[in-house]
């Protein structure tokens, strides 16, 4: 290395002030100053106090100038600190838990985005009397003298700071309309009182003052958090709002970050909110995302949640990072705008806001299922809210798998959407047996279900029916028809059925007070002879018969479908799904069934016990054949429970709806990997 007494010179331009406010526009620069005080709020009192917040504009001052003024009291800043507000490269983030100012040129860059020129001064707690210093146009363009003035201030109040900015760069009505929406937005959980209870409040205030009234009145708005979310706190499959606090994020390569996610369905569809919001340090970022940054997608191999669509305009995220150490290792950018989805933080989250959020948004997208109608009943003053997800939040501190999760299969909803459908088909009021909190659902799928046939109805003053059987719509329909039929006779003979399963009869009178209307015959129901209850005939919803003998159906009633066999589902069988449970194989059940039918052949052969032993043993080689072409040699079944099969689709890397033919090839990818791994080298 050769010597040399000449040195590089590596003193920034003043120019970098310049450059560093390029990406910043009027209403995010009062935020970054905002970001300062609310840091310095912590430095001071750990945010306990209560303080205001003061952005004031004089539309022509003393002087004729107009200028903004930012003023807060949240402890202020001592003596040999105030330069920190205006050096570049400088600040005490690093001594501040929960800092939100991280990168350290917040306030340098919104001032000089602001105006020209500006005085900054600042007066501690416990202290005489406050320091600061001005910087202006000429200072800014001299790169030589780097320098200010200190000045000292008496006529400022104890704990406040105070920058005043004159010859702006910015018109106040071009974005003053905006700025009140845009603060209660990004401030929120600060506005809020409810969301933190022990830390203190938090007010901004914007005051407007008009020419030559600049010492006297003001326009004052005092901004206000936004209403909250209209949660819907529905009882139905766990489908309840529920919160997941304090999920690790961990890694050499970043300081530990603390995820929070919350996640609902709306009482109502609303495309303005819906999506996802993402805080950093309790300050949204965004808000609404329905696109990657939020875990949204789709992608082989990828940790999305799926696309986000217009039928999923129900669903509602909040997504929280919180890190005690570096806040620049968050997933926001530099000016706090926008979030990097390609961040190691937020690519470590995506996995659990998968995992959390893939229920919800299921459900929000399945409106056969899941209809609004459901949603609608349960704000949190039902009787029936389940808050207590929501209030009494999960901890998953040291938890690494997802373990309270909503019904996905929905079986309550099915079961009261067609409780819902089939009161509609006959013209009832008949819940059933469903619990107490499952009847606003019910009543406002029914009322929606008329609704949508354009029919004015009050569903409570439909006739009540109690007993009915569970059965399906089709089912309904059938019966009706059978009852009108039954109907259409008997007021053809004068008589009227009187003694029929009460279900059964309400149905059947108000099918025959309309035949009654229509009749030519201008008969009564009091000219109709009622039948004996021998002569009444029972209708069976199942093949639409008349049952004579009351031994088989129990009552002169019908039949539930309850009471009689039921074809077995696929779900319900044993085969070649890599989704399994405890049931027999198909093998077993194979053998079970030829044994079966070789049984019911030998009992009907009676003596001929050489005939009958042909017979078994050509149905148990025919059964063998069909089992062999069912589950060919060679060919291995994994079985796994849902839960299982999740762990091993996010163990692979694939998403939860990942195809078995997906799931086989990445397998089989892996196990190469791992025989590369252990051969030796």
């Amino acid at each position: 290395m050769s010597d040399s007494s000449e040195s590089y010179d590596l003193k920034p331009s003043k120019e970098a002030y310049q450059a560093v406010k390029s990406d910043v526009t009027p209403v995010s620069a009062f935020k970054e100053l905002i970001d300062n005080a609310l840091d310095n709020w912590m430095r001071v009192s750990q945010r306990l106090d209560d303080i205001t917040i003061e952005i004031e504009y004089y539309d022509g001052g003393p002087d004729g100038q107009d200028r903004v003024v930012i003023r807060d009291d949240t402890g202020g800043v001592g003596e040999d600190d105030v330069r920190i507000l205006f050096a570049l490269g400088q600040s005490k983030k690093s001594n501040i838990t929960g800092s939100i100012g991280a990168y350290g040129i917040g306030a340098k860059k919104a001032i000089v985005n602001l105006g020209n020129e500006a005085d900054i001064r600042s007066r501690a707690l416990d202290t005489e009397e406050g320091y600061g210093f001005t910087i202006d146009q000429e200072w800014l363009e001299d790169d030589d003298d780097w320098s200010v003035d200190k000045q000292v201030y008496t006529d400022i109040d104890e704990g406040v700071t105070e920058i005043e900015v004159r010859d702006l760069n910015i018109d106040w009505e071009d974005y003053a309309d905006d700025l009140e929406d845009d603060l209660a937005q990004t401030y929120q959980r600060f506005l809020d009182g409810t969301y933190d209870q022990e830390r203190g409040d938090l007010d901004i205030v914007i005051k407007e003052y008009e020419p030559d009234q600049w010492e006297t009145s003001a326009k004052q708005t005092i901004v206000t958090a936004p209403e909250p979310v209209e949660w819907s706190f529905v009882p139905i499959d766990g489908f309840q709002p529920r919160r997941f606090e304090n999920i690790k994020l961990q890694s050499k390569e970043f300081d530990t970050v603390h995820l929070h996610v919350t996640v609902g369905l709306m009482q109502g569809s609303d495309s303005s909110i819906s999506g996802a919001d993402i805080f950093c340090q309790d300050r949204k970022v965004l808000s609404a995302v329905r696109d990657d940054r939020a875990g949204f997608g789709t992608g082989a191999g990828s940790n999305r949640l799926g696309n986000f669509s217009n039928q999923h305009h129900r669903l509602k995220v909040l997504i929280e990072f919180e890190t005690d150490g570096d806040a620049s290792d968050l997933p926001w950018d530099a000016q706090k705008s926008d979030i990097d989805q390609y961040n190691r933080v937020a690519q470590a989250a995506y996995s659990w806001i998968r995992r959390i959020v893939k229920p919800y948004h299921k459900a929000a997208g399945n409106y056969e299922d899941f209809p609004s109608a459901f949603l609608e009943p349960y704000d949190r003053d039902s009787p029936y809210a389940e808050t207590e997800n929501l209030d009494d939040p999960h901890d998953y501190g040291d938890r690494e798998r997802v373990m309270h999760k909503p019904d996905t299969d929905m079986p309550t909803a099915k079961k009261i959407g067609q409780r819902a459908a089939v009161s509609k088909t006959i013209e009832v009021y008949a819940p059933g047996d469903l619990e107490d909190k499952y009847i606003p659902a019910f009543e406002s799928e029914l009322a929606r279900l008329y609704n949508k046939d354009h029919e004015d109805v009050d569903i409570k003053a439909l006739p009540e029916a109690e007993g009915l059987p569970s059965f399906d719509v089709e089912e309904a329909e059938n019966m009706v028809d059978e009852l009108r039929q039954e109907a259409e006779s008997h007021l053809a003979d004068g008589k009227r059925a009187t003694d029929l399963p009460d279900w059964q009869q309400t149905i059947y009178n108000q099918i025959l007070e309309e035949l009654l209307e229509a009749d030519t015959q201008e008969l009564a129901w009091e000219d109709l002879e009622p039948l004996e209850a021998e002569q009444e005939s029972a209708i069976s919803p199942e093949n639409g018969t008349e049952e004579t003998d009351e031994e088989s159906t129990g009552t002169a009633g019908m039949v539930s479908p309850d009471e009689t066999d039921v074809e077995s589902t696929g779900e319900d069988m044993a085969g070649g799904s890599l989704f399994g449970d405890e049931s027999d194989t198909g093998e077993q059940a194979t053998e079970e069934v030829a044994q079966e039918m070789a049984q019911e052949v030998t009992e009907d052969l009676g003596e001929d016990e050489e005939t009958a032993e042909k017979v078994q043993e050509t149905i148990q080689e025919q059964m063998e054949e069909f089992t062999e072409s069912m589950n060919p040699e060679g060919v291995y079944t994994l079985r796994l429970p849902q839960d299982d099969w999740s762990e091993l689709t996010d163990a692979l890397g694939l998403a939860d709806d990942a195809t078995e033919e997906e799931v086989r090839e990445e397998l089989l990818s892996t196990m190469e990997l791992l025989r590369q791994l252990r051969s030796p080298q």
